[in-house]
C-alpha cells in the first residue's frame, strides 16, 4: 500500500516554510505498522521544529527539512520485469567500471599477469553456473543490500518477484563473467559491456531530470527569450511540481508512468480538488514535461483527466433580462465600492477584459468630435506606468457610447480632469493584478441577483458584447479586433494585419453594442450613476423588485474552481493516506 504523510503547517509559521500550507512526504509501499512508526517520527520532528520556531523566533527556513534531522525514507522501487532489467544494468555498470580499472592496471603488466587474470576469471565460472542452476541467493543478497545502501533505495515486491530478480541476476552474473574473459583475451571490447545510463535504475543520481527542476527550467527558457515569467503561473506550476515530487520522489521525470499520474490525480481528488481543477493541473504538468517525454506518453495522460460535469462548460453571455437585472442591482447596491459600478458599465460598453479596464488611466481616455475613446496599451507601448496586456495585439483604441448610461459621461470627465489612474482605489494582489477584489465582489452579486449558474460570471460581459456584435452583422475581423483577440490565417497575419484595424473601423462594432444595450434598456428605468449612493430615493425599481424575478431556480452555491482556492483548508492534522484516498485514523 502506498502511504503519504500529511501535516498541516500552523498559520503563524507558514512564512518560515515559503508560505506552504501542508507538509506532504511520500512514504512508499510499506506495511501499516512501519508507515505509522515513520509518520510518528516525522510528526515529532516537525512539532519540535514548530515549537522551536515559536520560542526562538528563528529566521525563515528555506526548506522543509526538520530542525531535528530525521532519516530520509529510502526511495521505494517496485519490482517487475522492467525494474529487474534496470537493477541488473545498474549492477553491470559498476562491474564494468571495476573491469576497466583492472584493464588499466594490466596495460603495463607482463603476459604472465594477463594469463593469471584470465585464469582467475575462468576459475569463477563453475561456481557461477552452479549458482544459476540452484538460483542461489547469497551473492544476490549481498549485491542487493550494497546497491540499496549506496543509492538510498528500497526494492519492494513479493517473494516471487525477488526470486525472479535473483534468477535474472545469476544469469547476468555468469554472462558478464564470460564476456569479461573475452575482453581479457582481446576478443571483444569494453563498449559491449557498458550499459546505457538511461537503462539503469530510475534514480536522478544515475540519470534523468529531477522533478524539482521543472519549473526553474521553464522560467529559465522564458528569461532566455527576454520574457519575465508570470508570477501567478509560476506559483501554479510550482504547486503541481511539489505534488509530482511527492509521488515520484528521486525518480527522474522521464520514468513517469500512467500509474504515477493516476496516483497524483487520486491525491488531488482526496484533497478536495474539483474535476476542472484536476484537469487543469494535468494539462499544466503535460506542458512542463513536454521536453522530457514523448508525445505518445503525454497523450496517454489524457485518459486519466477527470470528466468535466455539464456545468463546467464555457461561460455564457447574459440574456437581455439578466443583463438588466445585473445593471439595476449594481447601480442600486450601496454596499459596493464607489467605483465598482462605473467599472462594470465600461466593461459592458466595450467588452474589454476586467484587468484592461482596471489599468486605465486618465491618459488613456480621449474625446474627439463628441465621441469618447478608450485606449488599451501596456507599459512597453506607452513608455509609462506598469500596465500589462494579455498579448501584443490586445492594444487597441475603442469608441465607447457613454451616453447609454446616465451619469457615466460626467464621471468619466471628472476622472480625466483629476488625472492619474481611472480607478485609484484598486490595489494589486501579490501577482500585480488590480481586478482580483472587485471581481470577487461583482461575481458574488451576479450569483445573488442574477443566477448562480457558474457559467455566468463577470467576464460573461465579453461574451455578451461578442454576441451583440455578431447579431448586428459586424464583420468577424472587426469583432475579433474589438475584443483584443489575435488574428488567424495567413491573410490576416501577413497581408491585412488586424493591428491595422483602428478606431474608425471599430465604430461599427461600438454601435452594434450600443444598439443592443438600447434595446435591452428600452422602456426600463435605470438610476443615474451615483444617484442611489447620493441618497436620492427616486431610483427607478428598488433592489427588492429586481431580485423578485429570476430566470431559473438558485441552486446551492459552489465555490469557484480557482486553481488555488479549491484547496481545502483543514486544521493541523496527521493522516496516512491510501490511494484511492482512503484515510486511516490520525496518528497519535
Amino acid at each position: 500500500m502506498r502511504w503519504v504523510f500529511q501535516l498541516r503547517i500552523p498559520l503563524d509559521l507558514r512564512a518560515h516554510f515559503n508560505e506552504r500550507t501542508t507538509v506532504r512526504k511520500h512514504l512508499g509501499n510499506l506495511p501499516q505498522p512501519q508507515a505509522q512508526a515513520m509518520a510518528d517520527a516525522l510528526a515529532s520532528a516537525y512539532e519540535a521544529e514548530f515549537k522551536g520556531l515559536r520560542e526562538t523566533n528563528a529566521p525563515m527556513a528555506l526548506s522543509m527539512v526538520p530542525a531535528e534531522p530525521v532519516a530520509r525514507p529510502r526511495q521505494p522501487l517496485s519490482l517487475d520485469a522492467e525494474m529487474n532489467r534496470r537493477f541488473i544494468s545498474t549492477w553491470q555498470q559498476r562491474e564494468a567500471t571495476r573491469l576497466v580499472s583492472e584493464l588499466t592496471t594490466l596495460a603495463e603488466a607482463t603476459e604472465v599477469a594477463w594469463q593469471a587474470a584470465i585464469a582467475k576469471a575462468r576459475s569463477r565460472l563453475p561456481a557461477l553456473r552452479d549458482a544459476l542452476r540452484r538460483n542461489a541467493g547469497e551473492g544476490f543478497q549481498e549485491i542487493r543490500m550494497a546497491l540499496e545502501a549506496e543509492l538510498d533505495i528500497r526494492l519492494v515486491g513479493t517473494e516471487a518477484r525477488f526470486a525472479s530478480l535473483c534468477r535474472d541476476w545469476n544469469a547476468a552474473n555468469l554472462a558478464f563473467a564470460e564476456a569479461s574473459i573475452e575482453v581479457l583475451e582481446g576478443k571483444r571490447t569494453m563498449a559491449d559491456l557498458v550499459p546505457a545510463h538511461a537503462s539503469q535504475l530510475p534514480i536522478v543520481e544515475l540519470w534523468g531530470t529531477p522533478a524539482e527542476t521543472l519549473v526553474e527550467a521553464w522560467a529559465a527558457r522564458k528569461r532566455q527569450f527576454g520574457v519575465t515569467p508570470n508570477l501567478k503561473t509560476q506559483d501554479k506550476y510550482q504547486a503541481v511540481e511539489r505534488d509530482l515530487l511527492d509521488v515520484i520522489g528521486r525518480r527522474p521525470v522521464e520514468s513517469l508512468t500512467l500509474a504515477d499520474m493516476q496516483t497524483l490525480v487520486e491525491c488531488w481528488r482526496e484533497r478536495g480538488n474539483k474535476p476542472k481543477t484536476m484537469a487543469g493541473k494535468v494539462q499544466s504538468l503535460k506542458y512542463l514535461l513536454s521536453r522530457y517525454l514523448s508525445p505518445s506518453q503525454l497523450e496517454a495522460f489524457d485518459t486519466i483527466i477527470p470528466q468535466l460535469p455539464v456545468m463546467a462548460s464555457r461561460r455564457m453571455p447574459f440574456l437581455e433580462v439578466q443583463l438588466h437585472q445585473l445593471l439595476q442591482a449594481i447601480l442600486t447596491d450601496n454596499t459596493l465600492e464607489a467605483d465598482d459600478a462605473p467599472l462594470l458599465l465600461l466593461m459592458t460598453l466595450t467588452g474589454a477584459r476586467l484587468e484592461e479596464v482596471c489599468q486605465l488611466s486618465a491618459g488613456d481616455i480621449s474625446r474627439q468630435d463628441g465621441r469618447w475613446y478608450l485606449s488599451f496599451a501596456d507599459a512597453q507601448q506607452t513608455g509609462q506606468g506598469n500596465a500589462q496586456l494579455k498579448n501584443a495585439v490586445s492594444a487597441r483604441r475603442v469608441p465607447v457610447h457613454v451616453d447609454i448610461f446616465e451619469g457615466l459621461e460626467d464621471w468619466l470627465a471628472a476622472r480625466v480632469a483629476q488625472g492619474g489612474p481611472l480607478f485609484p482605489d484598486l490595489r494589486p494582489n501579490k501577482y500585480g493584478l488590480l481586478g482580483d477584489a472587485v471581481s470577487k465582489r461583482l461575481n458574488r452579486r451576479i450569483d445573488k441577483y442574477v443566477s448562480a449558474d457558474r457559467r455566468l460570471v463577470l467576464e460573461s460581459l465579453r461574451n455578451t458584447a461578442a454576441r451583440a456584435m455578431r447579431r448586428q452583422g459586424a464583420d468577424a475581423r472587426l469583432r475579433q479586433r474589438h475584443l483584443g483577440h489575435a488574428a488567424f490565417g495567413v491573410h490576416d497575419v501577413h497581408y491585412d494585419p488586424s493591428d491595422l484595424i483602428d478606431d474608425v473601423d471599430l465604430a461599427e462594432t461600438a454601435e452594434a453594442i450600443a444598439s443592443f444595450l438600447r434595446r435591452t434598456l428600452e422602456g426600463k428605468r435605470l438610476p443615474r450613476l451615483g444617484q442611489c449612493r447620493d441618497g436620492n430615493a427616486n431610483a427607478g425599481q428598488t433592489l427588492n423588485e429586481v431580485v423578485e424575478v429570476t430566470l431559473d431556480p438558485q441552486p446551492e452555491q459552489i465555490a469557484p474552481l480557482n486553481f488555488e482556492e479549491s484547496e481545502a483548508e483543514f486544521g493541523a492534522a496527521l493522516n496516512l493516506v491510501l490511494p484511492p484516498c482512503e484515510v486511516a485514523s490520525p496518528a497519535s
